[in-house]
């Protein structure tokens, strides 16, 4: 935001450093709130995927000497390499939790189903009436 207030009009100062950090603050605080469905890791690696475009973005403030922003030199570079080091991070370990690995759907999900429904079971542990461990 530094940068692009401060850039005088008509500079060519690039919208996207405002957007896509929107984008991606949005994208984070959906996929947190539906953290626990397919979409919220998806989601929280749309994020870190903003993060890591806005970081690209910016690579070259961490070897200009000037800075065209208000902010110290010093707290931008370590701000831009701080948010492309976390979120290179995250998306590591999103995908090593396995938090995208497709899962299957639980018994409970389909009472209709009839692999599902089953016999009493006797107690001897066997539901065939000619056997003779039954008898």
């Amino acid at each position: 935001w530094g940068e692009y207030r401060v850039a005088p009009s008509g500079a060519g100062s690039n919208p996207l450093l405002i957007g896509i950090p929107l984008v991606g603050l949005v994208a984070a605080v959906v996929g947190l709130v539906l953290r626990r469905r397919t979409a919220g890791p998806t989601l929280i690696l749309a994020a870190v995927a903003a993060v890591i475009g806005w970081g690209l973005l910016r690579v070259e403030v961490l070897w200009t000497p000037v800075l065209p922003t208000d902010l110290p030199a010093a707290l931008d570079r370590a701000l831009t390499a701080l948010a492309l080091g976390l979120s290179v991070a995250a998306a590591g370990l999103i995908v090593w939790s396995g938090a995208l690995l497709a899962r299957p759907p639980s018994p409970a999900a389909d009472p209709a189903d009839p692999a599902e429904t089953t016999d009493p079971v006797e107690p001897t542990g066997t539901t065939d009436p000619a056997d003779p461990a039954r008898h």
